[in-house]
């Protein structure tokens, strides 16, 4: 009996085969256009049909899910725009299920196809399955990648802002070799970007891109990426008001930033009021400082002139040795120096002109100023490669021991006064 039942479901469908192959080679376009769309039609016949004179016949199997994937090689060269739309569609709405196997043909045939339809010469092809593929879980990432090399910002911009399957390598490649400037925009807005990336990207990106970056409240920047960013704003002035608002700004950095801002900045930063009591007082007073440095009584003040009015005010100190570093105001720190030392100002500018990291920590420390105050030195006047700075031990104390602070110093032809010595800041013991 019950091979007798499944006799009759064969034979059934072989008659159903017969008939749909009678519809699909006939001239009856409204049978056609059903049998193309019915969810049900057998995969062959849809295939067959692929190749149909009628386009609104090849538009309903180009959608019709029922359409073996092996049908897109014919699908994806139809001259019509609409079969090659609706066959993105398609082909994205199955990419879930055909993802269990990913090394299988058919998964490979799908990524072929939607690799073809990511390079069609029609945009609008493009823009559909970029939107289509900008939040999918499983899109395929070397399609997404040639969406986002894309020259139309309407392709291109989706994928850059928001696929997750785009890896930190090809999002540096596409900033670096793609022509337009608004793709480091559009990727300025993506989310979760790792310390290290966010760290390249600004290294690459232009003032709008940054720009978009630091306003943006999807991103956190590590102290050492922020303070680089600090010094790009140097050239990209437009970043400085959006650094000075940045929650991860610390005392450090604010002080680094208010070197050289404007005065508007400068007043936003003194206006915080996110900061812990004493760190707003630290700013606040940092930044009246900076603004009293720049500004004086007297517009034909000569540098010796000002130089002079500090040391009368007794106001010569490590203060103002690092406001004028952070002004880039050389000229000021070197004679400032020169006072606070005794020592003359042409052996100033050899120890400098040395580069030695050793002597200029030597004479900051002759100087009675602090170790954060010699690091900056280092850095700024200087120019002492990153890797070859001298750095504080424990954070405060100088890290060499007098007699070889001595020895830099009397290198330079410096007679040294005990005296002197004796009212030195804090350095580490001889080891």
């Amino acid at each position: 009996m019950f091979e007798f039942i499944k006799s009759l479901f064969k034979k059934d469908e072989k008659t159903q085969y017969e008939r749909e192959k009678r519809i699909a080679s006939s001239d009856n376009l409204s049978k056609k256009r059903k049998l193309a769309a019915d969810p049900d039609a057998h995969p062959e016949i849809l295939f067959y049909m692929t190749a149909d004179k009628d386009v609104e016949t090849r538009r309903s199997v180009a959608s019709n899910m029922r359409t073996p994937v092996q049908a897109s090689d014919v699908l994806v060269k139809d001259k019509d725009t609409d079969v090659r739309m609706l066959l993105a569609k398609r082909l994205v709405k199955l990419l879930p299920e055909l993802a269990e196997d990913v090394h299988g043909q058919l998964y490979a045939f799908a990524v072929k196809t939607l690799h073809q339809l990511a390079r069609d010469e029609v945009a609008k092809i493009r823009v559909a399955l970029s939107t289509a593929l900008q939040d999918h879980a499983y899109a395929p990432p070397e399609v997404v990648k040639t969406l986002a090399q894309d020259v139309e910002r309407a392709v291109a911009e989706p994928i850059l802002r928001y696929c997750t399957k785009l890896s930190d390598e090809d999002l540096l490649d596409i900033l670096e070799h793609h022509p337009a400037d608004w793709v480091g925009q559009a990727m300025a807005l993506r989310r979760n970007i790792s310390d290290e990336m966010t760290d390249t990207f600004i290294e690459h990106m232009d003032e709008a891109g940054g720009r978009m970056m630091l306003e943006s409240p999807d991103h956190k920047f590590a102290e050492g990426t922020l303070s680089k960013i600090i010094e790009k704003s140097r050239q990209f002035v437009s970043w400085q008001e959006p650094i000075a608002l940045r929650p991860e700004l610390t005392y450090a950095l604010a002080r680094q930033l208010a070197g050289f801002a404007g005065e508007a900045v400068l007043k936003t930063l003194g206006s915080r009021r996110d900061f812990d009591k004493q760190t707003t007082i630290e700013i606040s007073s940092m930044v009246q400082r900076r603004v009293a440095f720049m500004s004086s009584e007297n517009p034909h003040e000569t540098l010796e002139q000002k130089v002079n009015r500090y040391v009368s005010a007794g106001k010569m100190n490590p203060e103002t040795i690092s406001d004028a570093l952070a002004w880039r105001e050389e000229g000021f720190v070197k004679l400032g120096l020169s006072r606070m030392s005794g020592v003359h100002q042409l052996i100033i500018d050899k120890i400098f002109a040395s580069q030695s990291p050793k002597s200029i920590t030597a004479l900051a420390w002759y100087c009675g100023l602090p170790m954060r105050t010699a690091v900056e030195l280092q850095k700024i006047l200087g120019q002492v490669p990153t890797q070859s700075l001298i750095y504080a031990r424990a954070g405060v104390d100088y890290p060499l021991n007098e007699a070889d602070m001595i020895w830099q110093l009397e290198f330079f032809g410096i007679e040294i006064d005990p005296e002197t010595i004796s009212n030195q800041p804090s350095q580490s013991q001889k080891k």
